[in-house]
């Protein structure tokens, strides 16, 4: 082999170890307790939606707004989700983090499997883009997490 293969080579090994790792690192990152930041979630809606929450009725952005009060999402380093209201409501599945489209999949305990997006992630924040099903836009759009707990015992 000439030594250009092998730099090739070497530069397709480190690139492919790099990025295997970076997976792991992320999975790792999402295990722990997150609590919802509603006010940041609120604020970074889109246009277009931010337009139908300044007109909606202030009741119905009470409602909205005491569903994601106190949100909690726990993801265990065994697979296990739940996510908990404030109102003490509960769902719960498991979640796996797919590197390739960068998203996390959540199987609910009725079977019904949605994704979202990480945006970002880092050892204190994550921003979660929930997979959309319809043509009509999600009001809240992005989910910004700040972590609490960094292990589920």
């Amino acid at each position: 082999m000439k030594p250009r293969q092998y730099k090739i080579i070497l530069f397709v090994f480190i690139f492919t170890g790099l990025s295997y790792g970076q997976t792991a690192i992320e999975a790792s990152l999402l295990v722990g307790v997150w609590n919802l930041d509603d006010t940041i979630s609120i604020n970074s809606m889109e246009l277009s939606q931010r337009a139908k929450w300044d007109t909606m009725p202030s009741e119905k952005q009470e409602r909205i707004l005491q569903h994601c009060k106190e949100r909690k999402l726990e993801l265990t380093e065994e697979g296990q989700y739940m996510l908990t209201l404030k109102n003490e409501k509960t769902s719960s599945g498991a979640w796996t983090y797919n590197p390739g489209t960068n998203s996390i999949e959540i199987t609910h305990a009725n079977e019904r499997i949605s994704n979202q997006m990480l945006k970002l992630l880092n050892t204190s924040q994550l921003v979660l883009v929930p997979e959309q099903k319809s043509h009509q836009p999600l009001l809240i759009s992005e989910l910004h997490y700040i972590k609490t707990k960094t292990s589920i015992l």
